[in-house]
């Protein structure tokens, strides 16, 4: 009986210190939940970032009178500590293997601004292979020569005997495997003095018998003046002028999707005739400026010879090309 009263009499008591509702319940579990460190989530560090806080490890224990725990560490890193003390029991190998990769890194990097080839056997096929086509006049693309760098490389390996396939493998691994790159074809540029160039022009190929098809020309000529009593000759070549000679490249802001040139003209095709000429005995003749659709005598024309250098002469023609008037006055 006693003990059933006073067990009554600390119930009564505890709802009166501190009644509790639904609401109480539910802010005791929000500041529980507040007091729980906040769940790390899992991510993977590169060999540098670990070399980074070992680093970070030490100078810290430097610093501070006492030291420093790798637990404590750890927690103002964000790092399972578990995590620290493995990276603590492997810093010798993790150094080891930072300091090997770096010596691979920075070798590599000075072979390439040595200019000397990793591959050398692949730069000499790739450099044959274009000299041959270009020799023949087909175009040689950046992807071609890639391309036919990895086909180079796999032709090589496949005929390289087993023994030194392995050698390679243990002692340079990193030559094993080839992927031509655009670092690839920036450095095989570099090191054989290949530049890429705007064709000039279309041309054919010059006959086997060049030289011999020159002296009968100049054969030809020299006797075609002796017999006919000719005592001027001049050779004389024409070609068309753009007004405006605006260029085909530029450099413009990277990701444009258009580049546009302004010209001085609404028509970008609007020219002249300009004709050049020597003499037979080496005197150069001023050079000729038709112009088309104007009259030789007319105003424009007049006008245009008054304000030309000496050496130049202006004229017109109806087509706008050199014939006999043109060249008479």
């Amino acid at each position: 009986m006693m003990c059933t009263v006073i067990f009554c009499i600390l119930i009564m008591f505890s709802d009166f210190v501190h009644p509790m509702d639904n609401g109480d319940i539910n802010n005791v579990d929000e500041n529980v939940d507040a007091l729980q460190p906040p769940a790390r989530r899992h991510r993977s560090y590169s060999l540098a970032e670990k070399i980074r806080l070992l680093d970070d490890y030490e100078n810290e224990n430097i610093r501070q009178p006492h030291g420093i725990s790798s637990a404590q560490f750890a927690r103002e890193h964000n790092i399972p500590s578990g995590t620290m003390r493995r990276w603590l029991r492997e810093e010798d190998d993790l150094r080891e293997r930072h300091r090997e990769t770096t010596s691979r890194q920075v070798n590599r990097r000075r072979q390439r601004q040595r200019g000397i080839a990793l591959w050398p056997e692949v730069d000499r096929s790739v450099r044959e292979w274009m000299a041959t086509r270009r020799q023949h006049g087909v175009p040689v693309s950046g992807d071609d020569m890639m391309i036919k760098a990895e086909q180079s490389f796999r032709t090589w390996w496949a005929v390289l005997p087993e023994q030194q396939q392995q050698e390679y493998r243990q002692h340079r691994p990193q030559l094993t495997d080839f992927r031509a790159s655009r670092g690839w074809l920036t450095g095989f540029l570099s090191r054989n003095g290949i530049r890429f160039r705007k064709q000039c022009k279309n041309v054919t190929a010059i006959p086997e018998n060049a030289d011999e098809l020159v002296a009968n020309f100049q054969q030809n000529v020299a006797q075609t003046v002796d017999e006919n009593g000719i005592e001027l000759v001049i050779n004389m070549n024409e070609t068309f002028a753009l007004f405006d000679m605006a260029p085909q490249y530029t450099y413009n802001e990277k990701g444009a999707k258009q580049i546009d040139l302004r010209t001085s003209r609404g028509n970008p095709k609007l020219g002249c005739t300009v004709t050049l000429g020597i003499t037979r005995e080496g005197r150069n003749l001023p050079a000729s400026v038709i112009l088309r659709g104007l009259r030789a005598d007319g105003e424009v024309i007049q006008d245009l010879r008054e304000n030309a250098p000496d050496n130049v002469r202006v004229t017109g023609s109806e087509t706008g090309w050199a014939n006999w008037q043109t060249l008479l006055s």
